[in-house]
């Protein structure tokens, strides 16, 4: 328990950030629906935030990933890529495992609003909503740049960083708010304890 309090405090302004993005999320939920924010981006869609948005997602897919493996590989220790590859592998199967056995078949925005505006270039998946692919890869990356670089202008970017990508998801119709904000709890927590069990072992 000292070693998590020492964990947390040492990268406070990280953990505050994130927790207070899945904060706004979930009183986001409380006061509405959950697919009052897909209809109201869809509301707003225009070209420019297409763009912005289909960049935004491509920094939760192997893009984003291969950008962060390159910055820790430049800025971090070099033994924290163990870190890196264990986070990825444990965020991913448990996300996988969610999606595909636990809350297989759970429906996405476009099965219950057929009506969405079409985005170029994109194909909205129908089912495996629940949690966010996206969503845990971002911010399992994010909290492996906040946890390996240890400057404080990445724990201010890093969360609100996951955040945009997060929401990217609800902006394209892919995704509920839900779907986002278990994806955040999944890729901070399982990267925090993947980063404190290789502290305790002296990995790292």
């Amino acid at each position: 328990m000292k070693r998590l309090i020492t964990l947390f405090r040492r990268y406070r302004t990280f953990y505050v950030l994130s927790l207070s993005v899945i904060l706004l999320g979930l009183v986001g939920l409380l006061l509405g629906e959950k697919g009052d924010l897909v209809l109201y981006f869809n509301s707003m869609e225009s070209e420019k935030a297409d763009g912005f948005f289909l960049w935004m997602t491509l920094l939760g897919e192997i893009t984003g990933g291969i950008i962060v493996f390159l910055m820790l590989l430049l800025l971090a220790e070099r033994r924290f890529i163990l870190v890196f590859i264990a986070s990825v592998i444990l965020s991913t199967s448990v996300t996988q495992g969610l999606k595909h056995s636990v809350f297989k078949g759970e429906r996405r925005p476009i099965v219950s609003y057929d009506y969405l505006k079409p985005i170029e270039d994109l194909d909205r998946h129908r089912t495996n909503s629940f949690p966010s692919g996206h969503t845990t890869a971002a911010f399992t990356f994010m909290s492996l740049l906040a946890l390996g670089i240890k400057r404080k202008s990445v724990q201010v970017i890093a969360p609100l960083l996951g955040g945009l990508i997060g929401l990217s998801r609800v902006y394209l119709g892919q995704h509920y708010l839900n779907d986002i904000v278990a994806g955040a709890v999944l890729g901070l927590f399982l990267t925090s304890i993947v980063y404190y069990v290789f502290q305790e072992k002296k990995w790292i």
